[in-house]
């Protein structure tokens, strides 16, 4: 696991964030995946790879997630309609 690995899984899961369309859903996730990859920064490297790989897992969540919110999407909500 590279230096490189860990901030394409960063862009790729941050991107998969934005593509939510619940407001509340991706500014939570963003808020996550920024405190979580901050926080994992200063990890030796047998923590850092249980970390990468918890990384991936929650990608796939949110992936997915972005996925089904595209499929069924909900009405906007007032903090998006200013």
């Amino acid at each position: 696991m590279s230096r490189a690995q860990v901030l394409e899984l960063y862009r790729n899961s941050l991107r998969a964030a934005r593509s939510l369309t619940n407001y509340n859903f991706r500014s939570y996730a963003l808020r996550r995946l920024r405190e979580e990859y901050r926080a994992a920064k200063h990890l030796s490297s047998a923590e850092a790879g249980r970390q990468y790989t918890w990384g991936v897992e929650q990608f796939q969540v949110i992936y997915r997630q972005a996925v089904v919110s595209s499929l069924y999407p909900a009405l906007p909500s007032a903090v998006q309609t200013h």
